[in-house]
């Protein structure tokens, strides 16, 4: 993707304050506010939301304050950077999970409080919350069970609340992975095992006009998830509520597969 005068400014800047720090990959920090400016990137956000991804954790992490970031790049990507790192500060002192999810609802009133009133400070904390969900493998397994309960139980709802479907879809199931990683196992071979019968009863379809042929595809796959359904899935510490296989584990199975295709459009 293109980056305008800005983002590589706003990149020049960060890799700057980032200097010398790591992430658990071994990886140089600069290149997680670098995947998260790629996210928001492909989630079409505007210049000045890609502007504050990049600079989210400067303010917390580095020497880098607020007026710095204002001075550079405007009132609106301060006020956006600021609006990441209360949201961070309101979770820190959360320590002990039990107290911090009684309720997902009290939870999420409290995230939104503490972010403004601008939705996209919320999106850019999805964004950095998504990349590290993908890198999670590099942490220990308590900090590993620790941040994907937390995503299952207070991101994926935000991303639902914000019509964010597929974002919600991929921190459910990457979570579920980590939470309880035999049962994943098991129903990704069971959605895998699925989609190949219907990718069988697909071929022997006749296709007498687009119509007819899109009603028999979603026949079909109706079929499919109806014998996918899971209500609830038992981890060692809570119940995780899942509402279909098909809305959590599909995107583990190749997406170009034409009975992939078909279920996804059920959802």
């Amino acid at each position: 993707m293109s980056k305008s005068p800005r983002i590589q400014k706003a990149i020049k800047v960060a890799t700057k304050a980032h200097e010398g720090q790591l992430r658990k990959t071994g990886e140089p920090y600069i290149t997680h506010p670098l995947a998260v400016m790629k996210i928001l990137q492909e989630w079409n956000m505007d210049e000045d939301s890609i502007v504050a991804g990049i600079l989210h954790d400067t303010v917390e992490d580095t020497e880098l304050t607020l007026k710095d970031i204002e001075d550079e790049f405007g009132k609106n990507v301060a006020f956006l950077v600021n609006g990441v790192t209360k949201l961070g500060k309101a979770r820190s002192g959360m320590k002990d999970l039990d107290e911090y999810l009684p309720e997902t609802s009290d939870n999420l009133l409290k995230l939104l409080i503490a972010t403004g009133q601008d939705v996209r400070v919320l999106i850019i904390k999805l964004a950095d919350r998504l990349h590290n969900l993908r890198t999670l493998s590099a942490l220990p397994p308590d900090k590993q069970q620790k941040i994907a309960r937390e995503s299952l139980d207070v991101f994926a709802p935000l991303a639902d609340r914000l019509q964010m479907g597929r974002v919600r879809v991929e921190i459910e199931e990457t979570s579920f992975r980590y939470l309880d990683p035999k049962r994943y196992e098991e129903l990704k071979k069971l959605t895998e095992d699925r989609l190949k019968l219907a990718d069988k009863k697909l071929k022997t379809l006749s296709i007498p006009s687009r119509a007819s042929s899109r009603r028999s595809t979603s026949n079909t796959a109706a079929t499919a998830v109806s014998n996918l359904s899971i209500p609830f899935i038992k981890s060692s510490r809570n119940m995780i509520k899942i509402s279909t296989a098909s809305t959590t584990l599909l995107r583990c199975v190749s997406s170009s597969r034409t009975s992939l295709l078909a279920i996804s459009s059920l959802a």
